[in-house]
């Protein structure tokens, strides 16, 4: 009787602590107490019942049944109390099911014999079979109707309806419907994911000095603690010993030297202190610059500037020296190297492998990157030779729309030793041959290469080196990931209604193309490429020409050798999806492959949703941010090839969520800290050669000095960046506000108190919103550039001017100057009451056409939470006023759906997400968009092509796709997730793998329902808020949740 009440008053306590409302942390071992009061208490039925089975007239059958039920019971619980996954709540549904079967027909049996039996036991087991029964339906009822609480059992199902049609849901991993099983490891215990030095993963080429480890921790609820080892070769150099700590960034009290390799070795300790298995991580150094031993090289006799950018040709350097068994034994020998140009080795005839278009694009008169290569396997005892290639690359080719030649410097060079530890093998000196008559006829960026194969290197004529004196005070190691090949492409082949033999690759990108042919010496291939088709479905170039003085080819003219052909450009890229052929060799789509080219940089953020267009801007987003990452973060891949200062802070939130572009942006801000002129101004994009320009310092471009850090600073929690742009964010606010400060136009004194004149940012040229929607481009742009040449663009000056002060300030308060925080925060709150007086009427946007004068102050701050509301309510009606078309331009566009679903117009933000008109994002999704377009109407309604179509700007709306659509935000080191849904996207699927471990949102309509599923990764917290309102703090693992449609 005893053991039969304590079952009944358990089981009764699991029930009604089953049905609370309770986080989902506690629902799992509540489902496990209830499962085993199930499972004591049918456990008793089967004891009583074997035990009295004369009465209960138990046959073999059905005691094997009840036998199946007990152990499906406790399979059920062991699996439960291992995993406490979801999947074991539905698990524990099936399981119930499973034994009300079992012993429903005993009980039948039971209660139709209850007058046969006169033993007082019988009614006690009645009673347990009867509550068995109760708990049974009860755990049934309460999982099936959990849409009556804000929480939920994990809900798996493939099929989702989506645009009135059922789907099948495409995931992110095959393991379970959204993807977010944690799986076991296949190690045990607590470890490192993602160790990375200076933000890179293995680096080879780092500037010697100080250093920084990262890591995400995972396989546990927290760190506690680490210990970090570091070895060079055998040798044990540094030991940080354990800390009681759960920072995931590093940074020893040792500096690497030069020319070294390295290992570093992280050992993590778990909640409970507990170690986990090590991991390790290796690292390789550059040279120092007072290391170098080396000398400069010129390979070029006739120093004569052609007239045109694609007219001159590459230099080839070689040298013949010898190395013993015993030397390459040892150990590495590593090789050191930079170029003025780019620059491609091959020893003993085979290609050193590593890097595209080495030493990659800085502002070179202050940094010039070396490259570390390991060359062991290249070499042979006895005699070597090595071989290299300059082109003109970015320092001396055509740059930015205009292709100005020799940016840089006039003549191409090369520099390079190798060596066994610190013994010189060989280096540049007076002993190397050059040859200017090779195989590479013609070379540049913009124009593309003329190739002959057809020859050898006994056909070159060789001179002797020239010895430079241009020293080594502008080299440094290699911060950032090198440029390399990525993903390849097969193309179709068509022929246009021009007769054209073209190839379609299926997907703009940026590269070049494979060449792989059978020919005769001496037969040749012109490939010309281009982005798109004309209106005629003829092969174009037309859009991506600035100016007939300043074409655009993209060409490559290759001259085949007898026998097998393989080749690809190796001194620029291009960006294409469809190329012309020009030949009269047969070809197949097997005789050429498209490969993209960009920084090697890993894909960070993920999105997929019910949607399949939205799915394709996602992708064309993310394209065009490959596309345009070569080295340094570009415009286009085709027309300019710049660093636009602007593109690129537009993007950074974006472009932080996609890939791992850290270390890109990091590397384009030294550059760009470079660009300023005496008088503080700032050019507009960087790396370029240091001239003045009406366009220089043009607010929204110029403050991603301090814009461009901040994003990294945020997402990240790394101030290393803020402090290495510290002073030239600082340079550039003090100008701004120098600039503000010089005159207030008279247009504007009569709205303006005195004393804030000199917060008004209404000097010099500024580009304004630039490309906004309603405007015509060759007409109202030129008026309004015009005017912006007069009187600046105030409105968007003064926003930014306000942002960066108030970004700077805050940068500065991180950094420990205090004195410099109170600065620009008082100069922040002084321009924001300059904006507020003269645009806005006490808070209240009076505009009633550009939707860009309402995104501006509710994204940057510039109105209070109320103000804010009401001016998303009035962008709300400006868009249904417009069908639900947007007119932004490019400062706003990635801030224009937050600006709604932040203060309550999610349901417009979607209106605007999936119009499919123009200007829209989705119109040229219809129109077989692969990338993101320049323009909203890159190609019209009648096919006409207008602009260039690898723009990466307008994309910067899938920052919002992840922050809001999937509510995934990550600041200052906490992680909030505030899903933003709608029924029209059916369900969404997303995944940030960020510096602090890999962070998943999921959400999917369902009969009257939404159902949400979020993993928090080790070592975290994290606020959920969900569209019910209500808010959750969660930590690591996975949860789920759901809320009524």
């Amino acid at each position: 009787m005893g053991i039969g009440a304590i079952n009944i008053l358990l089981g009764l306590i699991g029930l009604l602590l089953l049905g609370s409302p309770f986080p989902f942390n506690y629902d799992v071992p509540v489902a496990v107490l209830l499962l085993m009061c199930v499972a004591a208490t049918l456990g008793i039925n089967i004891f009583q019942q074997f035990r009295n089975g004369k009465c209960l007239k138990l046959t073999k059958y059905k005691a094997i049944i009840l036998g199946a039920g007990t152990a499906a019971l406790l399979l059920g619980i062991l699996f439960l109390t291992v995993r406490t996954r979801l999947t074991g709540n539905l698990l524990s549904v099936s399981i119930i099911a499973l034994g009300g079967v079992s012993a429903g027909k005993p009980l039948y049996d039971h209660f139709r014999n209850m007058k046969t039996q006169k033993n007082s036991r019988k009614i006690l087991i009645s009673l347990q079979g009867a509550f068995f029964l109760v708990c049974s339906i009860g755990c049934l009822l309460l999982l099936a109707s959990n849409y009556t609480r804000n929480q939920a059992f994990a809900y798996r199902e493939a099929n989702v309806v989506s645009d009135g049609k059922i789907q099948t849901v495409k995931l992110l991993s095959k393991e379970d419907p959204f993807g977010m099983r944690v799986d076991p490891p296949e190690q045990t215990g607590i470890y490192a994911d993602h160790m990375k030095t200076n933000m890179l993963v293995s680096p080879n080429s780092l500037t010697p000095g100080e250093i920084a480890f990262s890591w995400a921790p995972t396989n546990a609820v927290s760190q506690s603690g680490f210990q970090i080892t570091i070895k060079q070769g055998d040798q044990l150099v540094y030991d940080s010993k354990k800390r009681v700590s759960s920072a995931i960034q590093f940074q020893p009290d040792f500096k690497t030297e030069s020319g070294k390799s390295y290992i570093w070795y992280l050992t993590l300790y778990d909640e409970n202190g507990k170690a986990g298995q090590t991991k390790s991580d290796r690292f390789q150094t550059s040279l120092a610059r007072d290391d170098w031993q080396a000398e400069w090289i010129n390979p070029e006799e006739d120093t004569t500037v052609p007239t045109k950018a694609n007219r001159r040709p590459a230099s080839y350097l070689r040298k013949t020296f010898e190395i013993t068994e015993d030397q390459i034994s040892q150990g590495k020998i590593m090789l050191y190297a930079t170029a003025h140009g780019v620059y491609d080795m091959w020893i003993n005839g085979t290609h050193v492998n590593g890097w595209f278009m080495a030493p990659g694009f800085t502002q070179y008169p202050d940094i010039l990157q070396t490259q570390a290569y390991d060359i062991t396997e290249y070499l042979r005892a006895g005699k070597n030779e090595i071989l290299v290639q300059v082109g003109d690359g970015w320092y001396r080719g055509s740059l930015d729309k205009e292709q100005v030649i020799n940016s840089f410097g006039t003549d191409a060079a090369f520099l390079c030793e190798a060596r066994a530890d610190d013994n010189v093998i060989f280096q540049t000196d007076q002993t190397w041959e050059a040859a200017n008559d090779g195989w590479l006829a013609q070379n540049d960026l913009h124009q593309g290469e003329v190739y002959d194969a057809d020859k050898d290197t006994s056909d070159f004529t060789w001179h002797p080196v020239t010895i430079e004196k241009y020293g080594y005070e502008n080299l440094t190691g290699s911060d950032c990931q090198p440029i390399t090949q990525h993903e390849k492409f097969t193309p179709t082949i068509i022929t246009t209604p021009a007769g054209e033999t073209v190839l379609d690759f299926g997907q703009n990108f940026s590269g070049y193309v494979q060449i792989n042919i059978d020919a005769q010496g001496g037969e040749q291939i012109k490939l010309i490429h281009g982005e798109t088709l004309d209106e005629n479905g003829n092969f174009t170039i037309s859009n991506f020409q600035a100016s007939p003085s300043y074409p655009t080819l993209q060409e490559v003219t290759y001259t085949c050798k007898n026998g097998h052909n393989s080749y690809h450009p190796s001194t620029t890229y291009f960006g294409f999806r469809y190329v012309k052929v020009e030949t009269k060799l047969p070809i197949s789509p097997k005789s050429f492959q498209g490969v993209a080219v960009y920084s090697d940089m890993e894909q960070t953020g993920f999105f997929e949703s019910g949607n399949a267009k939205v799915n394709q801007l996602f992708s064309n987003t993310l394209w065009s941010m490959k596309s345009n990452f070569v080295g340094v973060m570009t415009d286009c891949p085709t027309r300019e090839k710049s660093g636009y200062a602007g593109d690129g802070q537009i993007f950074a939130p974006t472009g932080l969520y996609l890939m791992d572009s850290y270390p890109v942006y990091s590397s384009w801000l030294k550059s760009y800290a470079h660009v300023f002129h005496e008088d503080g101004s700032l050019m507009q994009f960087a790396p370029t050669k240091l001239t003045k320009s009406l366009f220089d310092s043009s607010h929204g471009w110029s403050d991603a000095i301090v814009m461009i850090p901040y994003d990294m600073w945020k997402r990240t929690g790394n101030l290393q960046v803020v402090s290495d742009t510290y002073k030239a964010s600082k340079r550039w606010v003090d100008y701004a506000l120098k600039r503000a400060a010089s005159g207030t136009h008279l247009y504007y004194k009569n709205k303006l108190d005195k004393s804030l004149y000199p917060y008004l940012a209404d000097q010099g040229f500024g580009w304004g919103e630039w490309l906004e929607a309603d405007y015509n481009n060759s007409v109202t742009m030129v008026t309004i550039l015009g005017n912006n040449a007069l009187m600046g663009e105030p409105e968007v000056g003064t926003a930014y001017l306000y942002t960066s002060c108030r970004e700077l300030s805050a940068m500065a308060k991180a950094l420990g100057n205090t004195e410099d925080a109170a600065y620009y925060a008082d100069a922040a709150n002084k321009v924001r009451k300059a904006y507020r007086e003269v645009f806005t009427d006490n808070g209240t946007i009076t505009e009633e056409h550009r939707q860009s004068r309402y995104i501006r102050p509710i994204s940057k701050g510039l109105l209070n939470e109320a103000e804010s509301i009401a001016a998303s309510n009035k962008l709300a009606e400006l868009i249904t006023a417009k069908n639900n078309h947007l007119n932004t331009g490019f400062l706003s566009t990635g801030s224009l759906l937050q600006s709604l679903s932040d203060y309550g117009n999610t349901k417009k933000a979607y209106d605007v997400l999936l119009q499919e008109t123009l200007p829209s994002w989705l119109y040229a999704v219809n129109k077989g968009a692969t990338t993101i377009w320049e323009t909203w109407d890159g190609i019209d309604a009648d096919g006409k092509v207008s602009s260039s179509l690898n723009h990466y700007s307008y994309g910067a709306v899938c920052s919002w796709l992840m922050d809001s659509s999937a509510g995934i935000r990550v600041e200052d080191g906490a992680i909030t997730i505030s899903p933003k849904t709608d029924p029209r996207l059916g369900y969404v699927n997303a995944r940030y793998d960020s510096p602090y471990g890999q962070i998943r949102s999921a959400w999917v309509y369902k009969e009257g329902s939404i159902y949400f599923e979020f993993q928090i990764p080790c070592n975290m917290t994290a606020t959920i808020n969900l569209p019910d309102g209500t808010e959750r703090k969660v930590g690591s693992g996975v949860h789920a949740y759901v809320v009524n449609a």
